[in-house]
């Protein structure tokens, strides 16, 4: 961390997924890697470094630009549209269990892309208050074993 005030508590991990309804999939067909799902229609988050983080772990990945899809700043909106069929969507496959178990929405990635880990920050500091250290307790008990 860039940051050397604060301290980071690993809690688990999410595994991200596109996903699209089966119309969206039957239109475009279903994709056989990451570049082919990144030229169907999209609905990018807007509340993280998508481009950078996707470029990074796929350089394979041409030119994209996001202005070119739907865009969405929360994982709500981001969630309804996906749902709605405007485009494929990244998105923690936690998130559309549901969905995927019901049909409702197709995974296109199966899996592989890269899980990201899920921190718990706090400030370091010389007194933490005792609701502060109680929070940062509970949940290193609940997660130890994740």
């Amino acid at each position: 961390m860039k940051d050397s005030n604060l301290i980071a508590l690993k809690i688990g991990y999410l595994q991200p997924m596109f996903c699209a309804t089966p119309e969206i999939v039957n239109k475009f067909g279903m994709p056989n890697s990451i570049p082919e799902v990144m030229k169907l229609p999209l609905v990018v988050p807007t509340y993280l470094p998508f481009k950078q983080t996707m470029k990074r772990y796929f350089p394979e990945i041409e030119k994209f630009n996001e202005a070119d899809h739907h865009q969405a700043s929360d994982i709500f909106t981001l969630y309804n549209f996906v749902k709605l069929g405007l485009g494929a969507g990244f998105i923690a496959k936690h998130v559309v269990e549901k969905e995927l178990s019901e049909g409702t929405l197709v995974d296109l990635t199966k899996d592989i892309l890269p899980k990201m880990p899920i921190n718990l920050m706090f400030t370091k500091l010389r007194y933490t208050p005792r609701i502060n250290r109680l929070l940062i307790d509970f949940y290193k008990e609940t997660f130890k074993h994740k």
